[in-house]
């Protein structure tokens, strides 16, 4: 239970900063992408204005577009209505030969008026962004192609390198949480070990006073008689008995940890445990029957497997509707598991919050826990843990008026 919280306490914190972690290296780079895609477009609007001076070779040849990395390489080139090459101007690029162009010319699409293209020249890849303007009156196109080669570079490395910082102090965070930890989690393991203890020290020290009432009940009965009140506390003796047992097992059953498992057959379990439970269910107006797989063995402690079924017959027993039907079966699970069920007839569990009843102590009025069933609300709690240090999983299913608990255990390869 100690380490399963811990574990608990470090994954909650390593979830929330993983998160933040995420989030912000998100940001950081959705910034970027951003401003790139904003200063492309600064820059090829630029150049489109400038693009409506003279093509002549003797035209100024400085840069239209000052102040930034982006102005540093593009070129523009003239295409006839049907897309063919008129003229290009090169003189602003460097490294660009007419292959290159030919190749870009295959790449573009005029019907679109911005875009991006990539060639590859000698293993390097050369991406480029585009606009395209049309003369309405004789049908030509004007493309102006910006080298982004650099700063989508530049954007990946930065992703690259935050995504490794962000990692590696995510892995520095986990090495100090799981090393402070123990100190944070310190005073609720003290208070659980309390708690512990003081059901433990609770349970020894009742059991003496009850069985001196208990023996003195039996002597009254012996002298003057059984009466209803010496069999009403006989009953309430034996029910806080049964009630100090059951706490005193949960308790024991919590702490363990780390359980070696081993082959149990539970096919034989849950037949012996149903012919038991047979008599005192047709007793009280009601009906078992069994559906079992045979040669099922699962993964399990034999003392535990016989007290879980116990505790699931028991709570269908208790339950289960006048005049209603308990179905006990067992049938192989998807995988290598199996799958126990117990059911039972619940009119009234419509609407019930089933994933409560696995609390301790927990008592639903008029439904399932109640006090005319003699329950206290801790089997279901005990069948939980019982499940949980068998590596297996318990949950409860309501449908069609029957509540059904379901017990998947992992089976022998």
């Amino acid at each position: 239970m100690i380490q399963r919280l811990r574990r608990q306490f470090i994954l909650s914190a390593a979830a929330a900063v993983l998160i933040v972690l995420m989030s912000v290296i998100g940001v950081i780079n959705g910034t970027m992408r951003g401003l790139i895609y904003v200063q492309t477009n600064r820059v090829l609007d630029a150049l489109s204005e400038w693009d409506s001076s003279t093509w002549s070779e003797n035209s100024e040849s400085h840069r239209p577009v000052a102040g930034t990395m982006l102005a540093n390489q593009f070129f523009r080139l003239r295409l006839d209505s049907e897309g063919a090459l008129i003229a290009s101007d090169l003189r602003h690029i460097s490294l660009l030969e007419d292959t290159d162009v030919e190749e870009i010319l295959s790449l573009l699409n005029l019907s679109s008026t911005r875009g991006r293209v990539t060639i590859l020249e000698d293993g390097t890849l050369t991406q480029f962004a585009f606009r395209v303007n049309q003369d309405t009156e004789s049908g030509e196109y004007s493309v102006i192609l910006l080298d982004v080669t650099t700063v989508l570079e530049m954007k990946a490395q930065l992703l690259k390198a935050s995504l490794s910082i962000g990692g590696l102090s995510f892995i520095a965070f986990l090495v100090i949480l799981a090393v402070l930890s123990q100190r944070a989690v310190k005073p609720v393991i003290a208070n659980m070990e309390n708690q512990k203890r003081f059901i433990t020290n609770a349970g020894h020290e009742l059991k003496t006073p009850l069985a001196i009432i208990s023996a003195n009940t039996e002597l009254l009965e012996a002298v003057n008689g059984e009466s209803e009140w010496t069999r009403n506390i006989l009953s309430q003796v034996n029910r806080l008995s049964e009630l100090i047992r059951d706490l005193i097992t949960l308790s024991k059953v919590s702490e363990q940890e780390k359980l070696e498992l081993k082959p149990v057959a539970l096919t034989p379990i849950l037949s012996a445990a149903a012919e038991e439970f047979r008599p005192l269910v047709e007793q009280r107006g009601k009906r078992l029957s069994a559906e079992l797989s045979s040669n099922l063995t699962v993964e399990g402690e034999e003392r535990f497997l016989r007290e879980l079924v116990s505790i699931l017959l028991d709570n269908a027993a208790k339950y289960c509707d006048e005049g209603g039907r308990i179905q006990v079966s067992l049938a192989p699970g998807k995988g290598r598991t199996a799958v126990l069920e117990v059911s039972n007839d619940y009119a009234a569990g419509e609407g019930v919050d089933y994933s409560r009843f696995f609390e301790r102590f927990y008592q639903q009025e008029q439904s399932h826990n109640n006090a005319a069933s003699g329950g206290f609300g801790i089997g279901l709690s005990m069948a939980s843990e019982l499940v949980r240090v068998m590596r297996g999983r318990l949950k409860a299913d309501y449908s069609d008026g029957r509540i059904a608990f379901r017990v998947t255990l992992r089976t022998v390869k």
